[in-house]
């Protein structure tokens, strides 16, 4: 699955469209909708390290809105490279990568 950014994140950082497809989900309610494609680098970390964790461009899906709360919906493109830590007491979510 493919990551998923709100078309309204991404406009500020005036990046080139690669191309245009069509997808299906949930939200969609089984008609297919047509979002934006753009090849973005992901890099994790605090700006403070020097040695930031690199993802390779991705394909990444701009949608009209994800929903009024959520900004994105990181896809398998992303998740198979990093591992999430929920930590349910202190209500943490920890990204832990190589």
């Amino acid at each position: 699955s493919h990551t998923f950014v709100d078309s309204r994140a991404l406009r500020p950082l005036n990046l080139s469209q690669r191309d245009t497809v069509e997808y299906h989900s949930s939200s969609t309610f089984g008609t297919a909708a047509t979002c934006d494609v753009y090849d973005v680098a992901l890099a994790l970390g605090s700006l403070a390290q020097e040695n930031l964790f690199r993802v390779d461009p991705l394909e990444i899906m701009a949608t009209a809105h994800v929903d009024n709360v959520h900004q994105g919906l990181l896809g398998r493109d992303v998740l198979s490279k990093v591992q999430l830590a929920w930590n349910g007491v202190t209500q943490t979510l920890v990204i832990l990568y190589p």
